[in-house]
């Protein structure tokens, strides 16, 4: 039977997230021959518990590594942290420790997989990962990258990345242009592999804003038409019919497992995590925004009718801006 690799990395404070992840692609995703790779730093014993138990009653194939042994790996090259951790750069140096593979899908933790994997591990790929692209190219790469891939779902084929020596590219990236790594696993590897990135179908890593804003098509297809926006409309129309992962993004600054009105995965999120967690109660967000529940809405007709420029100073007015485009 053929075997389905798949890497998830985290920290014991995203454990939650990771597991109902897990639970999620293995829901759906019945009779195939899974096995789940993680990169953890600081499960705790109970944290294992929960992954072995995992392990039995749906028969698949957990294996955990240490942060520990990339640790060295990712301090020889220092490559910058992301929100005070490495845990997020250890995807680009799977391969150097998981080997003898043909593909391995990393997944980012906060996701949800509401189809089957099987055609993605299918997809004929002309180079060493793919990825789906951002709508926008972030303003701090604006003039060096024509094309901008989130990081969140990537699929390595790993004949392509060593006949690429991919590693080396990533190292010499790194050491002319660290200065200028806002998102260090993902500008890296969007400058790194440029031009060496298999684009997939956006149905492969769906983004919350986009999943929202869907809802008013007139208002999305005029705020389409005045952006400079890396996909066509009828290109994210057509796959939101056959979505397999979705990711549950900041929308507002709001997730899913926190009180909201706003967030459009909150009953899917909640559906997964009570599958392992009847305890599972959303954790406090005090912000007025998340509140107000036709904030989407708002927010359509702003984005079809201002420029982003414009969107961004309202947003520093109302002290809600955080630069750059967050993943």
């Amino acid at each position: 039977m053929k075997k389905y690799n798949v890497l998830y990395t985290s920290d014991s404070r995203f454990f939650c997230h990771m597991l109902t992840s897990i639970y999620s692609l293995l829901k759906n995703n019945k009779n195939k021959d899974i096995v789940i790779h993680i990169i953890e730093y600081g499960f705790t014993e109970y944290q294992k518990k929960l992954l072995y138990e995992l392990e039995k009653n749906y028969s698949c194939n957990i294996i955990l590594y240490s942060m520990d042994d990339f640790i060295s790996v990712i301090n020889k090259y220092n490559v910058p942290k992301w929100r005070g951790t490495d845990i997020a750069n250890a995807r680009l140096f799977a391969c150097e420790f998981i080997k003898n593979l043909e593909k391995l899908l990393y997944i980012d933790s906060d996701t949800i997989i509401v189809d089957s994997i099987e055609e993605l591990f299918n997809i004929k790929m002309n180079n060493p990962v793919g990825a789906v692209k951002e709508l926008f190219i972030p303003s701090h790469m604006d003039g060096i990258l024509s094309k901008y891939y989130n990081s969140g779902v990537i699929l390595f084929d790993y004949d392509m990345w060593e006949k690429d020596n991919c590693m080396n590219l990533l190292y010499s990236c790194l050491e002319k242009n660290r200065d200028i790594l806002f998102y260090p696993d993902q500008d890296l590897l969007n400058m790194a592999l440029e031009g060496r990135i298999d684009t997939l179908n956006i149905s492969y890593n769906f983004p919350s804003f986009v999943y929202e804003i869907f809802k008013y098509p007139l208002l999305t297809k005029k705020y389409f038409e005045k952006e400079s926006i890396l996909y066509d409309y009828y290109e994210i129309s057509e796959s939101l019919k056959d979505v397999v992962i979705l990711h549950m993004l900041e929308y507002f600054y709001v997730k899913p497992w926190e009180k909201n009105s706003v967030h459009p995965f909150n009953k899917i999120y909640r559906e997964y995590r009570t599958m392992w967690d009847n305890d599972f109660q959303l954790s406090n967000n005090n912000s007025l925004i998340s509140k107000i529940k036709l904030i989407s809405f708002f927010n359509c007709c702003l984005k079809a009718f201002l420029k982003k420029d414009d969107l961004d100073e309202i947003k520093k007015f109302l002290k809600i801006y955080k630069g750059p485009e967050k993943r």
